[in-house]
């Protein structure tokens, strides 16, 4: 639950935030829009640049890692042929990249008709997210998996971890690990629900995207508690010991 502190933060951020958003107002907009509708404009701001940004990073670790890794013929795992090593690690993430990229190019281009000042958008999340939420889920059951495989080919499989390494050295990682770009789509569900929250605290009661918003909060919980699910099973799972030879990595193991 958000505390008053943390609520009166968010307020002053996006108060501070006025004159930019006040910026994306037409001419023929009429009157200075409300200070609470400035907040809105500014959240929303927010959410674009975020679906931005995060647009950016799954076509970077697509471009960077995936398609090097399903190109190679040389880099395999366990004799499965080319492109095994980027199906293990990395799962559908080309699948959440092509829907994003579609979802970002319809929040352009709301943005771009109303003007930038934007009237709804949680309807038009709601349409995306719904129609490919289950690609996280996919993700997610993977995701144990796809960690330990990357863990084991970096150790054991010198062209792997030599793709990697070179990879990772693109001004575009921003300092970040490469294990830590795999949770990004994780990491992605819980900002998005933030973001949409604190929407919600500064939209009218009587707009139509309150309409929209609690259904957005329901299916992103919902998946988001999967993942803490997951977190758990990873912890008992780096707690098993495998009989010599075996490991997490099998071809055999499943969900």
């Amino acid at each position: 639950m958000t505390s008053p502190l943390d609520q009166t933060n968010e307020a002053d951020e996006y108060r501070h935030n006025e004159e930019r958003v006040t910026l994306f107002a037409p001419p023929e907009a009429g009157e200075p829009i409300s200070s609470e509708e400035t907040a809105r404009q500014s959240v929303i701001s927010e959410l674009i640049q975020h679906e931005s940004d995060y647009t950016q990073d799954l076509k970077f670790i697509s471009d960077q890692f995936i398609e090097p890794l399903m190109q190679s013929v040389s880099i395999t795992t366990n004799g499965r042929g080319p492109g095994s090593i980027a199906k293990a690690v990395f799962s559908n993430w080309k699948t959440l990249h092509a829907n994003h990229e579609e979802m970002f190019a319809a929040l352009s281009e709301r943005q771009r008709s109303q003007d930038s000042r934007v009237t709804s958008e949680a309807g038009l999340i709601v349409g995306y997210l719904l129609k490919f939420i289950a690609n996280y889920d996919r993700y997610i059951d993977n995701y144990p998996f796809a960690k330990a495989q990357h863990t084991s080919e970096y150790h054991k499989n010198p062209q792997y971890r030599s793709l990697i390494a070179q990879g990772s050295l693109d001004s575009r990682m921003n300092g970040r690990e490469f294990g830590s770009m795999l949770t990004q789509p994780i990491e992605y569900l819980s900002r998005l629900r933030q973001i949409l929250r604190t929407m919600k605290d500064y939209t009218h009661e009587d707009h139509e995207d309150q309409v929209y918003l609690p259904i957005l909060e329901k299916a992103l919980s919902y998946t988001i508690e999967r993942v803490m699910r997951m977190i758990e099973f990873m912890k008992i799972c780096g707690s098993l010991e495998f009989p010599r030879g075996e490991g997490m990595t099998d071809s055999h193991r499943c969900m």
